[in-house]
């Protein structure tokens, strides 16, 4: 009886790394530079997403802030504010209004 051999074929990888000298090398170096520039991206996405989260909180604060001086306004504006001003200030009615009238004008005007 003859013996059985298996004979396998041999990855394609297996094969250019046989053939190439040092292809090993440069495989796992391009796996590592790969997995830094993966990592340095997945950080940059994480940082990125953080300081979003702080200029919205940034925008709603402002917003807060917004809302609350246009409150101040228009309490300023109202007619009893504007009354207790006048008092405090000392401002009184006045009694009588007279207006001054124009009298035509006295400039000369030049024929053009």
């Amino acid at each position: 009886m003859t013996p059985i051999t298996h004979t396998t074929k041999r990855s394609t990888l297996t094969q250019l790394t046989g053939k190439i000298p040092y292809a090993n090398a440069f495989l796992l170096l391009g796996i590592v530079t790969f997995a830094v520039l993966y990592i340095g991206q997945v950080n940059s996405a994480a940082s990125t997403g953080f300081r979003m989260n702080d200029l919205q909180t940034n925008i709603d604060n402002l917003h807060i802030a917004n809302q609350q001086l246009e409150y101040r306004v228009a309490e300023n504006r109202a007619m009893y504010t504007v009354a207790r001003r006048v008092s405090i200030l000392g401002m009184v009615r006045p009694d009588g209004v007279s207006y001054v009238s124009e009298e035509p004008s006295s400039v000369a005007l030049g024929n053009f």
